[in-house]
């Protein structure tokens, strides 16, 4: 009787590391602190991956990775009480060295990994307590390149405009700086180019199977794009038949999501040259893409690991 009269104990999770990659050990402690003696059948602590994607009015969740562990079960089967005061207890569980999805966050979907803790204290109910750590780009990389690599120049045609765009690095960390240079060739009789804008852009596609999908007449894609960084618009003139070179730099920003794609959600990099034929800043735009992939940490020794 005396489990059901006395307040609820506070529990926390503690990690080692908040921080991990593919092969780590998340290891940690359960604190339990009680003040008075609290009925408790067992203690559970799992570790989860889970992805949510929000395609269309309802979240569509998928655990796609389960741990369990007992951490501690009464002798006779039955509810024992733990004294007051405050009681630690340790896990360890290893993150799978094959697993290449990493902690993302996005508006319309996210990826995350966290330490689930369940305590029996009362028949009629459970208590959960989780806390997310996040999981970074592994050390086994399936592409592996180096920085010897060359960096192909992108050419592209869209309505008698070509536009060869070559950057300093096809694969990007955070912090580092990127330069874009564009040969510009207007190639067209009627259309004067006058104003040019670089975007370093975050794109993110979902796909999934909606079980309305079909009857909604809805796609099972859907798309958000990010603008991590873009100049402002700039003034040119290129008229009919002429050439011009432009280079720029963008600085990549501090915190980036790297490189992925796992069946539902893949998320990559670009850069975007928008090229407008307008006296002003209207209408729709010529828009020109150069695929980029990207890291979640600078590169060590001077290779650098893509999935």
């Amino acid at each position: 009787m005396s489990g059901l009269l006395s307040p609820s104990p506070a529990i926390t999770i503690l990690l080692e590391n908040e921080s991990l990659r593919p092969g780590d050990k998340v290891k940690g402690k359960i604190r339990l602190e009680c003040r008075r003696p609290i009925p408790m059948s067992e203690m559970k602590v799992s570790l989860r991956g889970k992805r949510t994607i929000k395609p269309f009015l309802t979240y569509r969740t998928k655990k796609f990775l389960k741990k369990d562990c007992t951490l501690w079960t009464s002798d006779n089967g039955h509810r024992n009480e733990i004294p007051p005061g405050t009681h630690f207890y340790t896990f360890s569980f290893t993150i799978p060295k094959h697993l290449f999805v990493p902690s993302f966050r996005g508006t319309i979907g996210n990826i995350k990994y966290y330490i689930k803790v369940t305590p029996n204290f009362d028949i009629h109910s459970t208590t959960k307590i989780y806390k997310e750590f996040i999981l970074k780009f592994g050390n086994e990389p399936v592409v592996k390149l180096t920085r010897t690599e060359p960096n192909d120049p992108v050419e592209q045609l869209k309505e008698n405009v070509k536009l060869t765009t070559t950057v300093s690095d096809n694969l990007i960390h955070q912090g580092m700086l990127l330069n874009v240079s564009a040969h510009l060739q207007n190639l067209s009789t009627t259309k004067t180019i006058r104003k040019i804008r670089f975007k370093l852009v975050q794109e993110t596609n979902y796909h999934t199977c909606h079980k309305d999908c079909v009857k909604m007449e809805k796609s099972c894609n859907a798309q958000e794009t990010v603008t991590l960084a873009k100049t402002a618009m700039e003034e040119y003139l290129v008229p009919c038949f002429q050439n011009i070179n432009i280079v720029h730099m963008f600085t990549v920003p501090s915190e980036l999501y790297c490189t992925f794609s796992d069946g539902m959600i893949s998320n990559g990099f670009k850069v975007v040259v928008e090229l407008y034929t307008g006296r002003v800043f209207d209408g729709k735009p010529l828009v020109f893409e150069h695929k980029l992939k990207a890291l979640d940490s600078a590169p060590i020794d001077g290779s650098v690991m893509v999935l």
